[in-house]
């Protein structure tokens, strides 16, 4: 009891009276077995959960109190007892939070258990205010006053979860009931190459007489790739010696765009041909220097089987955990754009079976010495299942985001060009004139029997969440 006034004293013949003003407070321990008014009763994923209340309130009381004026010591007597303040009696409200992993159809929503503070604030995140919370079974707070709160947002002390805001929450009798959502995971990395695989399948039966060995290519990055990654979530699956090991599954976009060069001789080749007289002869080629660029674009989505060793790190570092891990990435779509654009010089001679097979040369049609420059749309492929990835790193998670570092290799490449309705290097056409003839010069991957290409790379990436 706290003694808050003592009234004048009165007195009348042998009897003084005296007023004193008390606030009485009041400790309640409310056992779940009697059904008090203030028993803590959950329902969640049709489990129950009971929680014993601590209460505290006070109220605001009048003691008279009588005694003998000729003996003050020791008789003195309560005359009454009445409420000094009369006010309406107001129950607590109670705040009731929970947590809720993504995806809800996965994981139930969970009461929190333990020992956590929150935060709240209306608009101003530097000036929060923290909560703790009580409570064995069921976390909670209690307040008179909920309207304090109704636009105040809720920030649980766990960076992996949203923050709560005022829209969603739900209420029941006095108790309010709040929800923190995970945040979603999501990665962007920068992958820049280190090594490359440039397979040629060897030429085609009009141009049998060159090797693919004999054909130099090198592969740079126009731009460096960018990936970005998304996992919905992570899910334990081992624990050992404090170690937790997890599965996370997701998915990730990659953009690329590289340029790879060609460079070679075709030596002598032939193949049918008629002339502007419509003469049947034989088309003799020799390209003595031939050089290609191919501006090659790609997107690919891989799904990522992903496996990680998370391991804590000290309370005091400012790293908070190292997860060595290891990702297997399902290719399900490449989508690929090119063009090409090639050069070269050589002769090109025409021999005629009708005449004896009379040979020409310079200054017929465009037969001698001549040289050529094309660029046109390459028709490559956009495949399914191909160019899968393994990778091997670790994440670096400190506070509010996390860094990624790994090595990446492709696996599994098919051929990327479509099979040409042009089976040699070079298709020709003449002007009317029989003067300025177009020599149409076709990419070197359409002759020849498969072409594809797989790199590794380091990928260096940040971790947040959303």
């Amino acid at each position: 009891k706290n003694i808050l006034e003592i009234r004048q004293i009165s007195i009348e013949s042998k009897v003084g009276e005296i007023d004193l003003i008390i606030e009485k407070i009041i400790n309640n321990q409310f056992d779940i077995n009697q059904n008090q008014d203030y028993n803590l009763v959950v329902n969640n994923e049709s489990k129950e959960y009971k929680e014993i209340i601590n209460y505290k309130n006070s109220f605001i009381l009048k003691f008279t109190v009588i005694y003998d004026k000729n003996d003050i010591s020791n008789n003195f007597k309560i005359k009454r007892i009445t409420k000094h303040i009369k006010n309406k009696t107001i129950n607590p409200s109670f705040f009731i939070p929970f947590k809720q992993r993504f995806p809800s159809f996965l994981f139930k929503k969970e009461i929190i258990s333990k020992d956590t503070l929150i935060k709240y604030y209306k608009n101003d995140k530097k000036n929060d205010l923290s909560q703790n919370l009580s409570g064995l079974n069921i976390k909670y707070f209690f307040t008179l006053n909920p309207e304090l709160y109704t636009d105040k947002i809720f920030k649980l002390n766990d960076n992996n979860y949203r923050v709560n805001k005022p829209k969603k929450r739900e209420k029941s009798g006095n108790n309010i009931y709040f929800t923190f959502s995970e945040k979603l995971n999501f990665s962007s990395s920068v992958n820049l190459k280190i090594n490359d695989k440039i397979e040629l399948g060897g030429f085609n039966q009009f141009h049998e007489n060159i090797s693919s060995d004999n054909v130099t290519t090198n592969q740079k990055q126009l731009l460096p790739s960018m990936s970005f990654l998304f996992f919905p979530f992570k899910k334990e699956i081992l624990e050992k010696n404090l170690n937790k090991f997890y599965f996370q599954p997701g998915l990730k976009l990659t953009l690329e765009r590289n340029q790879i060069n060609f460079s070679t001789e075709i030596p002598n080749f032939k193949y049918e041909h008629t002339d502007i007289d419509e003469e049947i002869y034989n088309r003799w080629t020799d390209l003595s220097l031939f050089e290609e660029q191919i501006i090659l674009n790609k997107q690919s989505v891989h799904f990522v089987l992903k496996f990680l060793n998370e391991i804590k790190i000290k309370k005091n570092s400012i790293l908070k955990k190292v997860s060595p891990f290891t990702s297997l990435n399902i290719s399900l779509f490449n989508n690929r754009i090119a063009n090409y654009e090639n050069n070269w010089q050589g002769t090109i001679e025409g021999e005629y079976p009708t005449y004896f097979n009379a040979i020409l040369y310079d200054g017929a049609y465009d037969f001698g010495e001549t040289s050529s420059q094309h660029n046109e749309t390459l028709n490559v492929k956009s495949s399914l299942l191909d160019l899968s990835e393994i990778s091997l790193g670790v994440d670096l998670d400190f506070e509010q985001i996390g860094l990624s570092i790994n090595l990446t290799h492709q696996i599994a490449p098919k051929n990327i060009v479509n099979l040409s309705n042009e089976p040699i290097i070079l298709t020709d056409s003449y002007s009317e004139d029989n003067i300025g003839g177009q020599i149409i010069t076709n990419s070197i991957t359409e002759v020849l029997n498969s072409f594809s290409v797989n790199n590794t790379y380091i990928c260096i990436g940040i971790n947040f969440k959303l």
